[in-house]
């Protein structure tokens, strides 16, 4: 009979993974190091480890560790009907319009899910509609992953895809299992007389998330689309040009806004924003902490960011002049960006602060 010598690393491993597998509410790193007999610093690495691979998760800092999302992945691979499953789990924050899961079937793309949309008139694509995978979104960033041709460059770089069939616009981005290969396509489709380009960036915003949420929730660690070219380091970058700048700052995104606390440390805190006429204007709700701060030094720093392709970035300083009777429009205006038009605005803006920021240095920039 033949015989092994065991690997103590690989068993240590294993046995954590069980452990944490058995115990639904999770379990301390004090309860493991007692369960597995090994030095807390060997268990800490190994539990580091998992973590960044995404086997291991710990929701509450010092709280219990509890198995990891990839798990799941080993379990259950990403199949038709995990994704569906997943699909309709996430749709249902609801899509302005019909959102479908595409899967690749040879030479076509077949949708294997469909949440339509709520309108009248909408764009129906029925589960089991067959389409040729390179004359649709979906399809076209499902082949992307395994062939970057001429034909693909642009879904390549933008993880994205938008197509135009007869009456309809698609717009697709890829659902990655490990955030890199794409497994899936989520395809939002509209008719064409409700398209309009400058819904792009907001529908495009919702889809991705809604696509690195399902990714996440498959195993990925982070969602990043065919890993980039490959040609590239993290360190080069190409500007972007004040149109482009300007079409991306006016996306859904959330700003960082970096201020000086009145002991001299940083403090920095995520605001939403208007972008208008070269400055950013910022809404503050009474009793902000950080608008006391940037009342009394206005020396302010503030980013915008994407995280995923092609990573558009802007960096703004300057100085922030603020405003204690700015228009209720602006308060208005700000809320409808970010929680739509039955968002709803605060019903009295008194106490209500806003700041305009006009920018001394701004630098904006993408990778290639």
């Amino acid at each position: 009979m033949a015989t092994y010598q065991p690997v103590p690393a690989a068993e240590r491993t294993l046995q954590l993974l069980e452990h944490l597998a058995a115990a639904p509410d999770g379990l301390s790193a004090g309860e493991l190091e007692r369960r597995l007999g090994i030095p807390r610093s060997a268990l800490y690495g190994l539990l580091n480890t998992l973590r960044q691979r995404g086997y291991v998760e710990q929701p509450v800092p010092r709280g219990p560790y509890l198995p990891g999302p990839r798990l799941a992945v080993l379990a259950a691979p990403a199949g038709p009907h995990t994704l569906a499953a997943l699909f309709t789990a996430e749709t249902g924050r609801a899509f302005p319009e019909t959102v479908v899961l595409m899967v690749l079937d040879g030479d076509e793309a077949v949708v294997v899910a469909e949440a339509p949309a709520n309108h009248t008139v909408r764009a129906v694509y029925p589960v089991g509609l067959r389409l040729p995978a390179g004359r649709c979104a979906g399809g076209q960033v499902l082949l992307a992953g395994r062939s970057a041709g001429d034909s693909l460059t642009q879904v390549h770089r933008e993880a994205a895809a938008q197509h135009r069939r007869a009456d309809v616009v698609e717009l697709a981005v890829p659902i990655c299992a490990d955030g890199i290969h794409a497994d899936a396509a989520l395809v939002l489709v509209t008719p064409a007389f409700r398209w309009h380009e400058e819904r792009r960036d907001a529908l495009l915003f919702q889809l991705r998330a809604t696509a690195a949420r399902i990714s996440h929730r498959l195993g990925a660690v982070a969602y990043h689309p065919y890993g980039g070219s490959g040609s590239t380091s993290p360190g080069q970058s190409i500007p972007l040009e004040a149109e482009e700048r300007d079409h991306f700052l006016a996306g859904p995104w959330a700003a960082r806004l970096a201020c000086v606390r009145p002991d001299g440390q940083p403090h920095v805190v995520p605001v939403w924003y208007e972008w208008r006429e070269g400055a950013f204007w910022i809404a503050a709700w009474p009793d902000s902490r950080w608008a006391r701060y940037v009342a009394a030094n206005a020396h302010v720093a503030l980013t915008v960011d994407e995280p995923w392709p092609p990573l558009r970035r802007v960096l703004a300083r300057g100085p922030a002049e603020a405003f204690s009777d700015a228009d209720a429009g602006l308060f208005q205006r700000i809320s409808a960006r970010y929680l739509g038009p039955a968002g709803g605005a605060p019903q009295s803006t008194a106490g209500w602060r806003a700041f305009r920021i006009v920018p001394h240095h701004l630098s904006a920039w993408r990778q290639p």
